[in-house]
């Protein structure tokens, strides 16, 4: 449909030439031998290879005993270059990240994924804990706050939880 769209626009233009229409299951591009005249990409497509991207990645996380995060953070890198409004991704990217102690990474993925749904009280609570262990005492408190506010838990169930990661870690 969008395709005929487009040659309408030709025809209507008087654009001469000789076009080629070049269609793949990821481009469709309508090109004559000098330039490339339109480019298309199925934006679904992409959405669905991002989660599938995103499901790989997890499914990995959680089987590898060692935990090697290199495989799982292309999976998640390449998810998000494919959907950069993907929160699932960002969000699993930042919990790897938090997971091997590289809080700082953590921080600018769950800012990320906060930007994207702010209203996701996992993320506030994971950046919580990021911000405590990087010494930002104020700002632990301030997502601390909004955990609470997002109705994620009661503030009894979130110090335990707190206190179960602490024997944990």
């Amino acid at each position: 449909m969008i395709l005929n769209f487009m040659w309408m626009i030709f025809i209507s233009f008087g654009i001469k030439g000789n076009f080629v229409m070049i269609k793949s299951e990821k481009i469709v591009s309508i090109k004559n031998s000098k330039n490339i005249l339109f480019v298309s990409t199925n934006k679904k497509l992409k959405k669905d290879q991002a989660k599938k991207l995103d499901r790989m990645a997890v499914a990995l996380w959680e089987n590898e005993k060692n935990k090697s995060y290199k495989k799982v953070m292309s999976y998640l890198d390449k998810a998000i270059q494919l959907d950069p409004l993907y929160e699932s991704a960002f969000m699993n990217r930042a919990i790897v990240y938090w997971r091997t102690k590289n809080y700082d990474l953590a921080l600018e993925n769950f800012n990320h994924a906060i930007r994207l749904n702010p209203n996701n009280a996992k993320a506030y609570l994971i950046r919580a804990q990021c911000n405590y262990n990087l010494g930002k005492k104020n700002r632990a408190q301030y997502d601390f706050k909004k955990v609470c506010e997002l109705g994620g838990y009661d503030f009894k169930t979130l110090m335990k939880i707190l206190e179960k990661r602490k024997l944990d870690s």
